[in-house]
């Protein structure tokens, strides 16, 4: 369901079959949505069959129900939209903190008392976020929970002994936590004197939904890595896309980020060269991120995952955020949405329609949102 005052503006299917929906959505520009919803019939009538469902009039769909076993059937919610003649913005109707409000005009922008806090604006939640380094950790030294998510890693010490998590101020849920089996530069015991927890591969990724939040370290110069992961709270991470794979990093570097604004999803160790006599690549030396994009559920005040300055873990220093122009950009990702939307709508919608079919549900595109305009 989108938030109150929301149209859907695209639908994605996830998993075989389109067994999962997500609908994006966006606030209307010049024009309101009524707070009174009405379902549509489930479609279609008859189990693999095709058949179209519309919002009539001058509704939009604001949701979509799923049914049945892989969302086999489908029901769409319907809310009236009425033109404005002038430009309401939204930062007080949906609590948006920063960037843009829809008309043109700006909600604020990200500023700290604390000079050690660089905050950045997300444009697609209009929330000012935090970034942060948890504790080292080693062999000797755990980290410290922080059930925040994960952008980056840092390393010192030779063959990165040292190494910690950058993090954002946005919780996961601590009840869906789950480890990944100890990765290294190589599986097992490399020599049979080797103490420690034995390596079982060389890469590790969170389960689908999740993203890192923890890490564990055994062996010499943290020669074995574990990653714990849960799923961001009221965010989504984006399993219809590749992820991103960064470049290979160490001490001599220092810093590694996900780039344009992903979150770590996994991380691999470059595999050693077992006959050398320098820059062997021992101890997991070298290693590399796996990111993904997360898309918030909700947007403005309605979001709580977002954590607030004065709520972040005392554990963790304070770190500037990656130089990315993604974020120099971020503010304006709401007033793009708003200005498609705004050409949308500038013309009466006359209907909204879900076209819904068992064929074209198991290939590319299977679902499309189409708005018709009189």
């Amino acid at each position: 369901m989108c938030q109150s005052g929301q149209v859907a503006t695209q639908v994605t299917c996830i998993g075989s079959s389109c067994s999962s929906i997500r609908l994006h959505c966006a606030t209307p520009q010049g024009g309101r949505v009524s707070i009174d919803l009405l379902e549509r019939l489930w479609f279609p009538s008859e189990l693999h069959g095709t058949e179209d469902s519309y919002c009539h009039g001058d509704d939009v769909v604001v949701g979509v129900y799923c049914g049945g076993a892989n969302c086999m059937t489908k029901k769409l919610v319907c809310a009236t939209y009425s033109r404005d003649d002038e430009c309401v913005p939204s930062c007080d109707i949906l609590g948006l903190e920063c960037g843009d409000d829809g008309c043109g005009g700006s909600c604020g922008t990200c500023s700290s008392e604390d000079s050690s806090l660089t905050p950045m604006c997300r444009g697609d939640v209009g929330r000012c976020v935090y970034f942060v380094a948890a504790d080292w950790v080693n062999e000797d030294k755990s980290m410290t929970a922080t059930n925040l998510v994960s952008t980056g890693m840092g390393c010192s010490d030779d063959y990165c002994g040292n190494v910690r998590l950058i993090q954002m101020s946005v919780f996961v849920d601590a009840a869906t936590s789950e480890k990944s089996d100890w990765i290294s530069d190589n599986t097992g015991h490399r020599w049979f004197w080797n103490s420690g927890t034995a390596a079982s591969d060389q890469a590790a990724d969170c389960p689908d939904g999740m993203a890192v939040s923890y890490l564990k370290c055994d062996g010499r110069h943290c020669d074995n890595l574990r990653l714990h992961c849960g799923k961001p709270l009221q965010w989504q991470v984006e399993m219809t896309e590749d992820p991103v794979v960064t470049d290979w990093f160490s001490e001599e570097q220092g810093r590694m980020d996900c780039p344009d604004g992903k979150v770590m999803t996994g991380v691999e160790c470059q595999d050693s060269k077992k006959w050398c006599l320098t820059n062997c690549r021992s101890y997991c030396d070298n290693k590399r991120l796996r990111c993904r994009s997360i898309k918030p559920e909700m947007a403005g005040a309605a979001i709580l995952g977002v954590v607030p300055v004065a709520e972040l873990p005392s554990s963790a220093d304070p770190v500037s955020p990656a130089s990315s122009p993604w974020y120099q950009g971020a503010a304006d990702t709401a007033n793009n949405l708003w200005g498609g939307l705004n050409g949308v709508f500038q013309d009466s919608v006359s209907s909204a329609q879900l076209l819904c079919g068992y064929q074209s549900l198991v290939t590319v595109a299977a679902m499309r949102l189409l708005y018709f305009f009189s």
